[in-house]
């Protein structure tokens, strides 16, 4: 068997241990860390996010400020779909130099999405576009397979 690397050597991004709940912050922090640009703690970028955190003292106890509540309409963890919660909303408050857009894949044809990515990623590398793809365990798993809880992600 052929030992592959930990990290392909044609990645533009170092893979970082995702914090319970903190899925989307783990990306951005590996954006971030692509573009030099000083980390903060995945759980500070989540609260700004609007993280939430089931009513579980086991989970809660992992936070320093985990805010409990009941889960959003697409389970826990931060709350992006609501304005107050956007991420360009956190990277003011925290002062990290990125900008956000939602392009949801409903609004492209199923013919433009190839042609829509490569051209997001086209040129150098240190010049393409970075893309996060979210996807919510709640959508895609019947709830038979959801760990209690709901979404960890």
């Amino acid at each position: 068997e052929v030992e592959r690397p930990v990290v392909p050597k044609d990645t533009k991004y170092v893979p970082l241990v995702q914090q319970e709940y903190c899925s989307a912050p783990a990306c951005i922090s590996m954006v971030m860390l692509r573009r030099g640009i000083s980390l903060v703690p995945q759980e500070l970028l989540g609260h700004a996010m609007g993280l939430t955190l089931p009513f579980d003292k086991e989970i809660t106890s992992r936070f320093y400020n985990g805010h409990v509540g009941p889960a959003s309409t697409i389970g826990y963890g931060v709350r992006v779909h609501e304005p107050e919660f956007h991420p360009n909303a956190a990277f003011q408050k925290l002062n990290i130099p990125l900008h956000f857009q939602f392009v949801p894949v409903s609004a492209l044809k199923s013919e433009e999405l190839l042609s829509f990515l490569d051209e997001l990623t086209a040129g150098p590398a240190e010049d393409a576009k970075d893309i996060l793809f979210c996807f919510s365990q709640r959508m895609l798993s019947p709830a038979s397979l959801l760990l209690p809880g709901g979404d960890r992600g």
